[in-house]
Formats: C-alpha cells, sequence, structure tokens
C-alpha cells in the first residue's frame, strides 16, 4: 500500500528540486547583473527616486536582513532596511 504513490512522490521531489535549481541560477544571475551596472558607477551615488526607494523597500523587508545581506547589491541591506522604517509607515 505504501508503494503506489512511490512513482508519483519521486516525480513531485524531481520536478520540486528542478523547480529550485531553476530560481537559484536566476537569482544568481541577476545577482551578477546588478553588480555591472555597481561597479560601472565606481565610487559615485546611485540617485534614487522616492518611488523606486519604496519598491526596494517592500521587497527587502520581505526578504529580512539575512537575505539582504546576500542578494542586495545596488544599496547596503541597512539602506534598504532603512527605507521600510521612513517610506512605508502607514
Amino acid at each position: 500500500m505504501l508503494t503506489d504513490g512511490f512513482p508519483l512522490r519521486a516525480l513531485l521531489f524531481t520536478v520540486v528540486g528542478w523547480a529550485s535549481h531553476e530560481q537559484q541560477r536566476t537569482i544568481d544571475y541577476l545577482i551578477e547583473e546588478n553588480r555591472v551596472p555597481k561597479e560601472q558607477l565606481g565610487n559615485r551615488r546611485l540617485r534614487l527616486t522616492n518611488y523606486q526607494r519604496r519598491l526596494l523597500a517592500e521587497k527587502g523587508e520581505d526578504l529580512g536582513r539575512s537575505i539582504l545581506s546576500i542578494v542586495a547589491t545596488i544599496m547596503p541591506p541597512n539602506s534598504l532596511l532603512g527605507w521600510c522604517r521612513l517610506l512605508l509607515v502607514v
């Protein structure tokens, strides 16, 4: 009885593993893509509008500091989380 669902379960785990791998590859690409303009800017500051800050703050707040420290390449995590406090106050 327990082995009846095994092929379906194995297929499910395979698909989930593939999707997770594809997501990670996509994230890795986007992180590198974001580093290119940052390197081109050098020491110059990136100027964002309040609308752009709000969008990044909303997404950054959902991720949290530990993930932001890995994926945030345009702005430091502390800046993004600071924007959360300033721009997302209702």
